[in-house]
């Protein structure tokens, strides 16, 4: 996920470069493999079993790397967004009026059998919520997984400064979003990371604000 910044606009792009070279790389694998067993009159098995490969990765494909588009027009006070992959696409105009501010969320990824915390930037509007990335990122070669949460922090807080938005505090808003949510698990993971806190400090941290939230 990258951002574009000017004087009056802010255009977040994210696309799975990554997923998507391995899924083409996967696609041409199979594709090759296909037409030459086809043409060396290999058993009809093997074919079927190649082919069902290559659909199978393109389905996968057209599911897992969509590329996703925000623009933020300080001007025109609106928002004009759009997803696409293969199979659908979606998007649409939101007024910035319509949206309370932007928060950094956090999930739960299975990693080599181990869960680790992926993090997303998402729009809190009246109509609900629009994450700008349709899945959580837990690792990245370049910039390891701290540095995705700290990336999502910095592209949160540009949202909210070109949107006029002033917080007391954009981490502590974070977490209490995902308490009110009902996610207690993954707001204590993030305070864990966030503020370096041990694990029954975090849960005494989320504990604190969930009783902020009943009152």
């Amino acid at each position: 996920m990258r951002a574009i910044e000017t004087e009056h606009h802010l255009r977040i792009i994210d696309f799975p470069f990554y997923t998507a070279l391995f899924t083409l790389f996967l696609a041409i694998i199979f594709g090759y493999g296909f037409v030459t067993h086809l043409l060396s009159h290999a058993p009809l098995s093997i074919c079927a079993i190649i082919l069902l490969g290559l659909v199978i990765t393109v389905i996968v494909g057209g599911i897992l790397v969509q590329r996703s588009e925000f623009e933020f027009d300080a001007q025109e006070k609106k928002v004009t967004w759009n997803r696409r992959s293969i199979f659908r696409s979606q998007g649409g105009v939101i007024p910035f009026e319509q949206i309370a501010f932007a928060v950094v969320q956090a999930g739960f990824i299975n990693s080599d059998g181990t869960n680790i915390t992926g993090y997303r930037v998402a729009l809190l509007t009246r109509n609900g919520r629009i994450p700008l990335t349709p899945r959580f990122s837990g690792s990245d070669v370049r910039i390891g997984r701290r540095g995705i949460h700290e990336r999502c922090r910095d592209i949160r807080s540009r949202i909210n400064r070109i949107l006029d938005i002033h917080l007391t505090s954009e981490d502590a808003n974070d977490i209490l979003q995902m308490i009110r949510d009902g996610q207690r698990r993954e707001a204590e993971a993030m305070a864990k990371e966030r503020y370096q806190l041990k694990s029954a400090q975090a849960a005494e941290m989320v504990q604190r604000l969930s009783q902020e939230v009943k009152e």
